[in-house]
């Protein structure tokens, strides 16, 4: 993915008045993507809505928490939440481990 891709696919699924689970993973990644390149606090923010819209309030207060301590801990190191839609999450993990490509953290089972 590039930059201008991830901007392409913002830019589209503002324009869906009702996304699809995959619209969503899709969108979430550019955001997770353009947060990873660019740095940019405002990719942040809007990752950090579209969870609050959710209404994943607790997973989001686990995730900002976590993240907050673990940057007093080791400062300059970025936390980003990948999400993977549960009906591909097997195959995905899978995919990762075999690829070479699994993120350093994944969360096995529920909650």
């Amino acid at each position: 993915m590039t930059i201008f891709e991830a901007k392409k696919i913002l830019r589209h699924f503002y324009d869906l008045s009702n996304p699809t689970e995959e619209e969503e993973f899709l969108y979430t990644e550019a955001l997770q993507f353009l947060i990873a390149e660019t740095k940019d606090s405002d990719y942040m923010v809007e990752l950090g809505a579209f969870y609050y819209d959710k209404r994943e309030f607790d997973l989001a207060l686990k995730y900002y928490e976590m993240a907050a301590e673990y940057g007093k801990l080791h400062p300059g190191v970025i936390l980003l939440q990948d999400a993977i839609p549960e009906s591909t999450y097997g195959q995905w993990v899978s995919t990762q481990l075999m690829g070479g490509t699994a993120p350093d953290i994944l969360q096995v089972g529920g909650q």
